[in-house]
């Protein structure tokens, strides 16, 4: 096992793989994606994909609505192969699944395409092959509440197992899959589980019973929600401030993270927007601060923050008290309406 534990991590993850194996939603989830990967094996097979045939685009289209029932991640749309072309595309994904280069060449490869985060690639890898390749995303990393000597041992291990010499040879993005993975690795050896996906679902479900999360659904549709929500604010910024332009949505600063929106004000000053996104409120502020201090120290000194909420939060407004002429927080709503009449207006 690479990770050493803390007691309480080891506690955490005794307590989240008993909730796990008494929990009807996980088993139902389970079964969802075990679909879903047979699934795309067979559309890949159907297309001899190995062997050089190629996936069209209806095809493609099937594959991604497959691949999100591992996780509602809007960034796994039919803009990944109109951005880089179809033939291209299907180039990328055949070397990362049967390419004879070594993993992080094949990874660094793939992520070399517009549109490709960490999260988008693990769930093309985990849909392919669960047992051998880690499902990442930040809500179930966060969970695990490691600290910078975890972290930096699995950084050791995964460049010490590919024989990394140079890191500056791959992209950030690629070293910091692999570190992930290792990091996946250890949760699966500590909890017995075999497959990767099980390991999301396990997290999710200590996550729901962290926040008290009485529903009794998997918090996939929120997530949707909240990458929603950024495109319409990314096309809609006067809804949160006039003068707003956009400069990029999940913008990536390699070192500090992805900013969800990076934005200029009428004077000239750029705009760092993040949601909360069901996080705990001093890693929110945490967070971005350290996107508006490599925005000052890589961009432009006038930087500010917005952090946009659905509901008010005493923790998050204290928090931002003593920074009040530096991050402001912002408030949205979401109104559904029903009706017998349908009307456009």
């Amino acid at each position: 096992m690479t990770i050493i534990w803390s007691p309480e991590q080891e506690e955490n993850l005794k307590l989240w793989k008993k909730n796990y194996q008494s929990d009807e939603r996980a088993k139902q989830w389970e079964i969802s994606e075990d679909e879903a990967h047979d699934n795309i094996k067979k559309i890949l097979q159907d297309s001899n994909f190995e062997q050089g045939g190629n996936v069209s685009s209806e095809g493609f289209d099937q594959i991604f609505r497959f691949i999100k029932k591992f996780s509602s991640n809007q960034a796994i749309s039919n803009l990944l192969y109109r951005n880089v072309g179809l033939e291209n595309f299907n180039v990328q994904l055949r070397n990362l699944y049967y390419g004879t280069s070594p993993l992080p060449k094949r990874i660094n490869d793939f992520f070399g395409m517009k549109g490709i985060g960490i999260q988008t690639l693990s769930q093309f890898l985990v849909a392919f092959d669960p047992d051998q390749y880690a499902f990442v995303s930040t809500s179930t990393k966060d969970m695990l509440n490691l600290d910078a000597s975890q972290e930096e041992m699995a950084r050791k291990e995964a460049l010490e197992r590919y024989g990394i010499q140079n890191d500056e040879e791959y992209l950030d993005r690629t070293i910091d899959y692999l570190t992930d993975a290792i990091i996946f690795e250890s949760v699966k050896e500590a909890t017995g589980l075999t497959k990767y996906n099980e390991i999301n679902v396990l997290l999710w479900l200590g996550k729901l019973v962290q926040e008290d999360d009485s529903e009794d659904v998997f918090p996939f549709g929120s997530v949707s929600l909240e990458n929603d929500l950024r495109d319409y604010l990314a096309t809609n910024l006067s809804s949160i401030e006039k003068g707003l332009t956009l400069i990029e949505k999940e913008y990536d600063t390699k070192e500090a993270g992805r900013i969800d929106l990076l934005c200029k004000d009428k004077n000239g000053a750029l705009v760092v927007i993040e949601l909360k996104k069901g996080r705990k409120s001093d890693e929110v502020v945490g967070q971005i601060l350290r996107y508006i201090g490599w925005v000052m120290n890589n961009q432009n000194p006038k930087v500010r923050g917005i952090i946009i909420v659905n509901e008010p939060d005493e923790k998050l407004e204290f928090a931002v008290v003593p920074l009040k002429n530096l991050i402001e927080i912002k408030y949205y709503k979401v109104k559904f309406e029903i009706s017998s009449n349908y009307s456009i207006n």
